[in-house]
């Protein structure tokens, strides 16, 4: 007969599960906060590396207006139109370099559940604090988690962008880079 003081087996059993569950969600929020901590490394590294591609471009117009020729003597030669064309390419790779780049430091991407997130930053910033205070202390694990996932769908998002335009504005500026390399070469033999 089981004693009234001790709890029965399935009452353990019951308690012990949900112990269980509470463990593993908690450790799925602590992961998710790692993922979420990594995936903000990867959005600072692209806008470094946004820094070095402006730098870079920066570099390249410097050396090409040093560097630059013109029609010397209103020279049509063969060899000037080819130099003009290539500059006029220079140019339009800069160009589209430099876009690029300013779109990988501001990137564009769809509204989102994000901005109901507790973490979603502008949702932050609009709510007083006592209020944002409240509700974050409110959430449960479970909802805690779902906020969580929300801000990395959402920053994973923000990241496949800029280096998406990262790369086209690196590709841009190697293109910009040769053909700079080219006139400087097409300049010394003529």
């Amino acid at each position: 007969m089981p004693n009234a003081d001790y709890p029965t087996d399935d009452l353990l059993f019951t308690a012990t599960a949900n112990s269980m569950q509470t463990i593993l969600l908690e450790s799925k929020v602590r992961r998710a906060l790692e993922l979420l901590v990594i995936m903000q490394k990867q959005v600072e590294m692209a806008d470094r590396k946004a820094q070095a591609i402006i730098g870079a471009n920066t570099l390249l117009v410097a050396a090409y207006s040093f560097t630059s020729s013109t029609f010397r003597n209103n020279d049509s030669s063969v060899m000037q139109v080819i130099l003009f064309i290539l500059q006029i390419g220079l140019l339009v790779a800069l160009g589209i370099s430099a876009l690029s780049v300013l779109l990988t430091i501001m990137p564009r991407v769809e509204k989102s559940d994000t901005e109901e997130s507790v973490y979603f930053f502008g949702r932050i910033a609009k709510t007083p604090t006592k209020s944002f205070m409240a509700q974050y202390i409110a959430q449960n694990p479970q909802q805690e988690l779902i906020q969580i996932l929300n801000q990395i769908h959402a920053t994973s998002r923000i990241i496949s962008s800029k280096y998406t335009w990262a790369g086209r504005s690196s590709y841009a500026l190697v293109v910009a880079l040769m053909l700079w390399l080219i006139i400087q070469t097409l300049n010394f033999v003529a």
